[in-house]
């Protein structure tokens, strides 16, 4: 089963490979560039924040998260 999806949501702080390294990795391969990438993390600076939306990511958002708030964001990033 192939995965075809449309929005992902994705931790800045993972195990292996961090979230910079794998948002730049599906936004620089022309299969997965169309992909929304909304990030995201419990710690939040301007300096990561701008960082992650340099490595492609559509929007960024701090948890805890509400359901108001990503609901909010999905409906942004998608309709950009």
């Amino acid at each position: 089963m192939k995965l075809h999806p449309h929005l992902i949501f994705l931790d800045l702080f993972m195990p292996r490979m961090d979230g910079y390294q794998t948002c730049s990795l599906i936004k620089r391969e022309s299969e997965t560039s169309h992909i929304k990438i909304i990030a995201i993390s419990g710690y939040s600076s301007e300096k990561w924040i701008d960082r992650i939306i340099k490595c492609g990511a559509d929007g960024f958002l701090q948890k805890p998260l509400d359901n108001k708030t990503v609901i909010q964001k999905i409906e942004s990033v998608i309709e950009a």
